[in-house]
């Protein structure tokens, strides 16, 4: 639940986990490219299957067609023991230049080859279904993480981002991109299992347990150099590394946004007691359908007491516990109300008056998806 204060980047941590793999977009499985490649120009059905077979990385043929013309540079290889992905990369081109005709009539017309959504397979184990659902933060303090994934899931813009980050992949395993810095990171169900059983990941939504290993993922490669945080655009955040070897413990809000939609949220601190947050609230009152945004509620007088507000039921509302920063995700403003959700509870949105906040606030957090 922490949110620190300043970067910490532990260069000689060493604990990265083995399994982490950042194939972007420009990657396609190898055994299948082979085949692909076999196919005849004018062999419409085939061309037909090879995108079915494919049809979770059809969006990748056009991204690596602009990398390839590019800055190959900014490609990230999945295995750091096992060269680059030219030899891939190229099959994959001599397959799009042997069937241009076909290729562009699929990626540019109206046709595509997806199957239904599904809200959960027969058999399957975990139920991710690309939706930011009910969830309970466990024991690692990631409410940042949460709060962010939970602001995103309230507006339909948010939604899509969410969706396209993630990738079934059909044999146990996902694929979650993060946009923001052109990284995957595949997740298997022996992962999942681990998270669950450890008991210090959140509860509840499959999908949010995901983005948390995803993210753990992403940030112990970033530790231990796997991922070349050079290539990064020059206004990504300082991804903040946390407490007791977990990565996860503390962060901003800023950092999980910008690793899906790939900007930056407009942060402020708030060190006065009168500080104005009437334009924070105007944001996402007037712009509901694109707009995630947090609070970040500070420890009451740093005394070791739970902060306590009232909601306009006049029920007790414990906003942070203990000496603890604590991030909270903004469903929605209406007058002087602002309704509010916890990671440590998704599932119940707190409704309270702008006043009753206001000497509680530490800082804020606004993206325009």
């Amino acid at each position: 639940m922490q949110i620190s204060s300043s970067p910490i980047l532990d260069t000689k941590e060493s604990s990265g986990i083995s399994d982490f793999n950042n194939d972007s977009d420009n990657k396609i499985l190898n055994t299948q490219l082979s085949v692909a490649t076999l196919v005849n120009e004018t062999d419409e059905n085939s061309y037909e299957e090879i995108c079915e077979d494919f049809e979770d990385d059809i969006n990748g043929y056009k991204f690596q067609t602009v990398a390839a013309n590019t800055d190959m540079s900014t490609i990230i290889n999945a295995d750091p023991n096992k060269g680059n992905s030219d030899n891939s990369l190229g099959e994959l081109l001599d397959f799009i230049k042997n069937n241009k005709d076909s290729v562009a009539e699929k990626l540019n017309g109206t046709k595509t080859y997806t199957k239904p959504e599904e809200e959960i397979e027969d058999g399957a184990k975990y139920n991710i279904n690309k939706k930011i659902e009910a969830s309970s933060q466990g024991k690692i303090g990631d409410c940042w993480l949460l709060a962010g994934l939970n602001s995103l899931s309230f507006s339909k813009e948010g939604k899509q981002i969410i969706k396209d980050s993630i990738t079934d992949n059909g044999d146990g395993t996902y694929k979650v991109y993060f946009k923001g810095v052109k990284v995957s990171c595949k997740v298997t169900t022996e992962d999942l299992d681990k998270a669950r059983a450890s008991k210090n990941y959140s509860t509840g939504d499959d999908d949010v347990l995901l983005f948390e290993i995803a993210a753990e993922k992403f940030l112990r490669a970033l530790q231990d150099k796997r991922v070349d945080d050079s290539k990064f655009a020059s206004n990504a955040p300082e991804f903040l590394y946390g407490e007791n070897g977990n990565p996860l413990n503390g962060g901003f809000p800023n950092d999980i946004l910008y690793l899906m939609v790939g900007k930056n949220a407009d942060y402020k601190i708030i060190k006065d007691k009168g500080f104005n947050l009437e334009s924070f609230y105007d944001r996402i009152e007037y712009n509901p359908d694109n707009s995630a945004a947090c609070l970040h509620i500070k420890p009451d007088n740093n005394w070791g007491f739970d902060t306590l507000a009232k909601d306009i039921y006049g029920q007790t509302v414990v906003l942070t516990k203990d000496n603890d920063n604590h991030a909270w995700s903004i469903k929605s403003v209406e007058g002087d109300v602002v309704t509010m959700v916890n990671p440590w509870n998704s599932n119940d949105e707190v409704m309270i008056s702008k006043q009753e906040l206001q000497d509680n606030v530490l800082g804020y957090e606004y993206l325009a998806i």
